[in-house]
């Protein structure tokens, strides 16, 4: 693993850039929603760092709409549907000052949504979280025919991301704790081959964990999670469509809050 991949991370930025725009909280949160759906790949700082400062320039209203916004531009990009004639990193660097840069106009149109609405969306983050989780297992689950470390190193994100969002600084220890160990596991060249069952058995009881540490034991959150895991398993063997995934999870959330059944 390179060095820098240590520090130039979701975990690492977010808590940074929480820091010094006076809400630290936030920063892990981002970070942590950002590593579970959108994993370790290019964009992630771009997500991490145009949702806090969205978020902060426009008085906290709403975190999951921007959120949203930041992820969906980072796919545009990443997928060259946007600023084609850039480069990755430059469209990214570029489509996050215009992005900050029009905060006023996130303020006025987050000004028009009504209140009622404001909070179904804000409840419908416990939906998108469990959809974070949910991309986390099927990518865990891809990766167990891999290389071991690779899927601990998944493990490890998926640890840490978890941590973070709790609000919890120990997430600091974890991650660099982990790496380290990762690192001394590819210097000693220490070879293991678990057998798959057990990986996944790992896996699916960590993301049980996650779920029961984070989530309310609510029965839309678990059929939610139950669903969309055997689907997923089912249809997608290569990349899993995180926006699909993501935008579903968003409306459901929100239709779950209309009916009463997420408060």
């Amino acid at each position: 693993m390179k060095y820098r991949e240590y520090f130039i991370n979701p975990f690492v930025v977010g808590a940074v850039f929480g820091i010094i725009t006076g809400n630290p909280s936030l920063g892990l949160v981002v970070a942590g929603f950002t590593a579970l759906i959108w994993g370790l790949e290019p964009g992630m700082n771009f997500i991490t760092l145009t949702t806090i400062l969205l978020v902060i320039l426009t008085g906290n209203i709403n975190m999951e709409l921007i959120f949203l916004y930041s992820l969906t531009l980072a796919y545009f990009i990443r997928e060259g549907k946007v600023l084609k004639i850039l480069d990755k990193k430059t469209a990214y660097v570029l489509l996050f000052f215009i992005s900050t840069g029009c905060y006023f106009l996130w303020k006025f149109i987050l000004g028009l949504i009504p209140v009622q609405l404001l909070n179904e969306i804000n409840i419908s983050g416990e939906i998108l979280l469990t959809a974070g989780l949910l991309l986390s297992f099927v990518r865990g689950k891809e990766l167990i025919g891999d290389s071991p470390r690779k899927f601990l190193k998944h493990i490890l994100v998926i640890l840490t991301a978890v941590i973070a969002i709790k609000g919890s600084w120990f997430f600091v220890g974890a991650w660099f704790f982990g790496n380290f160990i990762l690192s001394y596991l590819i210097y000693h060249d220490i070879k293991f081959q678990p057998p798959p069952f057990f990986l996944l058995g790992v896996l699916g009881l960590l993301t049980l964990i996650a779920i029961y540490y984070l989530l309310p034991l609510n029965p839309v959150i678990i059929l939610t999670f139950l669903t969309g895991s055997i689907y997923f398993i089912k249809k997608y063997r290569e990349r899993v469509p995180i926006m699909e995934t993501v935008y579903v999870a968003f409306f459901l959330g929100i239709l779950a809050g209309r009916m009463g059944l997420l408060s």
